[in-house]
């Protein structure tokens, strides 16, 4: 049982800290669909989840080394940058299913959550990796 701990223990990590990441993102987004439309939401949400995703993403699952203020600056960017695209991702499977089909915004959040991440993890694994990578040359 260790070993398989031992192995897998980034994606372990993901899967904590990922789920607490929906936990922020549904919160926000739930609360918010009370008073607000589920685009301006979401949006609202995604803000929150990114800064959340961020944070425990650099120091808790990659264990990112980066340090300055510049190369945390940079990769921030690259990170909020990827999160963007699985944001208009999530976007588009709303505009289709809720604005389009006419399905329920909870059930389509949670359906398109599963893909987004999906999506983020390989995101993450390579902004934080291949970068540290790339400095130590």
């Amino acid at each position: 049982m260790i070993g398989i701990i031992k192995k897998y223990k980034r994606q372990i990590k993901y899967m904590i800290f990922g789920t607490l990441t929906t936990v922020v993102d549904f919160t926000i987004s739930f609360l918010l669909y009370m008073v607000a439309n589920h685009h301006v939401a979401n949006t609202a949400a995604w803000f929150g989840a990114v800064i959340f995703a961020y944070t425990t993403n650099k120091i808790f699952v990659f264990e990112s080394k980066r340090r300055g203020i510049k190369a945390i600056a940079a990769e921030f960017c690259v990170f909020a940058g990827s999160r963007l695209l699985s944001f208009f991702m999530q976007e588009g499977i709303f505009t289709l299913a809720v604005d389009v089909m006419d399905f329920n915004k909870v059930a389509t959040k949670i359906a398109a959550s599963v893909i987004v991440v999906i999506t983020n993890y390989f995101f993450g694994k390579l902004i934080f990796t291949k970068k540290e990578k790339a400095d130590k040359v």
